[in-house]
């Protein structure tokens, strides 16, 4: 159980004395909206009407109640609250003397496959412990690139994994690759028709974005000669039948759109123990439907399909194989959850992708279930527009994900050379302790801002609503960015390094005196350290990132008071030591919790 846990279940126990007739698990406790109100408050309002009370008598009991318990310096009643303010000294004493976690190794965003992140000292709950998870994740078409709402996908998939394993679960990411099909056929057909031979390299291409620009090329020709369809349609058929020459250029194109990906994958830090292909495993499916049918579970409609007839579960019926015989994504999909019970056991799955198929998940489970096969566990994700609106990738207008990635390193390169050469006129961003380094041309360390702007920004928002994406305002280092999470990191560390390390390691040694934080901002720290297992396990329960990016960003915040208001380097040596050893356990704090959000947590800017 985590310290803050620990010490709210103290506190509602001896509150609790003062209301013995009610349920324990009543005593709620909130942040209030500000700190001057104090640092915890129970709410009474539920309570009163159990009781038949006025909430505010209820309140001056439960604070009556807490005053004298060593956690609480003042309890005290704001109408139907009792607001709790609690003692800097007892919380410190129990927050600083856990052993912090070890740093996260400083490229961890850039690693191929996450590595050294601790476990969270708290399981989360319902959940069970050590349980093993295949995430499948991105699940990308081998037609084109990936773009913008690819990334959101990568950086929420990504971001869940972690979560997960820093809260005690294996995770295996897989992914699987939509590499057959009409798309496919569309750039296959238009290529064939009017490529004329040209490879990638001729063309100065990655091979994914080779291929989606005769997608496009497709789109557009298709306007001036509706038959096309029928041929890209005629493709498929022919590429079922295991016709050669048709094989022949599937094979080719989709091997250049994988390269493609893999490369992209590369630049987000995103790797897979596991690909699965829809051409592999489709037919199985197939298998799965005609056992379906033998067995009575799947019929055949009036136009000859095979369907799962859904009525009894209130969803419309869904077909599984078509009246001419080619297979659909459900075929692919029940092949595809058979595959990853054959090979990992009884893993937990889940799948994320865009909201549009919520409707088809839950059409999905319940075939599965008809079937008596494993359910998945889907997660999705609202769409990511522009400012200007929606992307369309048939009309070629997405947002590139590679282009996207090179313009944000821009940025950030620009942003790093302003600060290093700050415009006559405007204020230096550094201070008196700038943690910014004059490195012109470090496009690593360009990169890994870039790559925070691009996670925050989409990991910020709660994955249930749609992103607006703005790449200026997501590389700004101030505001609600991960840029300004990174420098908050930076000028932590750049402090640590002023001050004498082994002053700080001997204080932690020997102390045994009561801390002397005196300024709020000091114990607010210490709140936000206390919370953040909390957070972390809330957020991997809901599948949230979001609340996790949103606890960091005030958690810079409140750092940013403290930074304000309490120096570590004065003359007294007592209090500048305790503030170190509070700023080192935040410094670790802050650094896990963007590691677990792909985040690189810079130790200069």
């Amino acid at each position: 159980m985590s310290v803050w846990s620990t010490m709210l279940d103290e506190l509602r126990e001896a509150a609790h004395g003062a209301v013995p007739t009610v349920e324990i698990e009543a005593l709620a406790f909130e942040i209030p909206p500000d700190a001057a109100m104090g640092d915890l408050a129970v709410p009474c309002f539920v309570l009163g009407k159990q009781l038949s009370e006025k909430p505010q008598a209820i309140a001056s009991r439960i604070a009556d109640a807490l005053a004298a318990h060593p956690l609480v310096a003042q309890a005290g009643v704001a109408g139907a609250y009792c607001n709790i303010t609690l003692d800097a000294g007892e919380v410190a004493q129990r927050v600083l003397a856990v052993p912090a976690p070890p740093p996260a190794p400083p490229d961890a965003a850039a690693q191929r496959k996450p590595a050294g992140i601790p476990t969270s000292r708290r399981d989360p709950q319902d959940e069970g412990e050590g349980q093993e998870v295949i995430l499948e994740f991105i699940s990308p078409n081998a037609n084109k690139p990936l773009h913008l709402g690819h990334l959101r996908n990568a950086f929420y998939g990504e971001a869940v994994a972690r979560l997960l394993e820093a809260t005690g679960h294996t995770v295996r990411r897989v992914l699987l690759l939509n590499d057959r099909g009409i798309a496919m056929a569309k750039a296959m057909l238009a290529y064939a028709r009017w490529g004329a031979g040209s490879t990638p390299e001729s063309e100065g291409l990655k091979g994914d974005h080779f291929v989606g620009n005769w997608y496009v090329v497709f789109d557009q020709k298709q306007q001036h000669d509706a038959g096309l369809l029928e041929e890209a349609q005629e493709l498929v058929r022919k590429w079922e039948a295991g016709d050669q020459e048709t094989l022949a250029l599937w094979q080719r194109m989709v091997d250049w759109v994988i390269a493609g990906h893999e490369e992209t994958y590369g630049k987000l830090g995103v790797a897979f123990e596991r690909t699965y292909r829809e051409s592999a495993i489709y037919e199985q499916g197939r298998a799965i439907v005609e056992r379906g049918v033998a067995s009575g579970t799947l019929t055949h409609d009036a136009k000859g399909n095979t369907v799962a007839k859904l009525d009894a579960v209130g969803l419309d019926d869904k077909v599984v194989i078509r009246a001419d015989g080619t297979t659909v994504y459900a075929t692919q999909d029940l092949a595809l959850v058979a595959a990853k019970a054959r090979d990992d056991g009884g893993a937990r799955q889940i799948v994320i992708t865009a909201v549009e198929q919520d409707y088809y998940f839950k059409q999905l489970n319940a075939i599965l279930t008809m079937l008596g096969m494993p359910t998945v566990e889907h997660l999705s994700y609202e769409m990511v527009n522009l400012p200007e609106g929606k992307m369309k990738s048939r009309e070629g207008t997405v947002v590139d994900a590679d282009d996207l990635i090179a313009k944000i390193t821009q940025l950030a390169e620009e942003e790093i050379a302003r600060r290093e050469d700050p415009v006559p006129g405007e204020p230096d961003a550094g201070t008196d302790e700038p943690p910014i380094v004059a490195r012109n041309g470090d496009r690593a360390r360009a990169s890994a801002i870039a790559m925070a702007a691009l996670r925050f920004m989409l990991l910020s928002v709660s994955p249930r609503s749609t992103v607006t994406f703005d790449p200026h305002a997501a590389v700004a280092f101030s505001g609600k960015t991960g840029p300004y999470l990174q420098y908050a990191h930076a000028r932590m560390c750049a402090i640590l390094r002023k001050v004498e390390g082994a002053r700080v390691a001997s204080m932690r040694r020997g102390l045994t005196g009561k801390y002397l934080f005196e300024q709020p901002s000091e114990k607010q720290l210490l709140c936000m350290i206390a919370r953040f297992e909390d957070v972390l396990v809330g957020a991997a329960r809901e599948r949230d990132p979001s609340t996790l990016a949103q606890f960091l960003y005030e958690f810079a915040k409140t750092f940013a008071d403290f930074y304000r208001d309490a120096h570590v380097l004065v003359d007294d040596v007592d209090i500048g030591a305790q503030r170190g050893i509070l700023l080192e356990v935040a410094q670790q704090t802050l650094a896990r919790g963007l590691t677990i959000l792909g985040i690189e947590p810079l130790e200069r800017m």
